[in-house]
């Protein structure tokens, strides 16, 4: 996949690595390959780059990182942990934790746990989508702290743990 593109990593970027940050023009994208795209449907036509160790995936539109994954990371079909910011995580966890059931999970997960079938996991609203468009397509539950457990729902793994 992105190991044989052949694509150069930038060093010394002069722009912030994380989520929400707006990548300068001058820097030049790649496509997502069409094997990311199957397992991340909904980068389909999202581009990246590489910066240092880490594949930075960019909305084409906007030019704004919606996700930030370790090359090492990169390299397992799973465990691509999200990269919030701590606004983020306040806004997921504040606009989740209101509106779900009062059913908890009654045990902790951790990254990269597989969510046995027996456990509801919902949707987020598509205000929390808009706000964090990193995590769309995951769903969540909460657990018996109230934290918001985020979920790849096509291999039930957790990918975050929001507290």
């Amino acid at each position: 996949m992105i190991r044989n593109a052949r694509v150069e990593p930038l060093r010394n970027v002069n722009f912030s690595v994380r989520v929400g940050a707006m990548v300068p023009a001058s820097v030049h994208f790649y496509p997502l390959p069409a094997e990311i795209v199957e397992i991340v449907p909904q980068y389909r036509g999202y581009y990246y780059v590489l910066v240092e160790d880490e594949i930075v995936i960019v909305e084409p539109r906007t030019r704004k990182i919606v996700t930030v994954i370790g090359y090492q990371q990169a390299s397992r079909t799973y465990g691509a942990r999200t990269r919030l910011s701590s606004d983020e995580r306040q806004t997921i966890h504040s606009r989740t934790v209101t509106r779900t059931a009062p059913v908890r999970v009654s045990r902790t997960y951790e990254v990269n746990e597989i969510v046995p079938e027996d456990v509801d996991i919902y949707e987020f609203s598509e205000e929390v989508y808009d706000d964090v468009p990193e995590i769309r397509g995951y769903r969540y539950f909460p657990d018996e702290r109230g934290d918001v457990v985020v979920v790849d729902p096509r291999e039930r793994r957790v990918i975050e743990v929001i507290d």
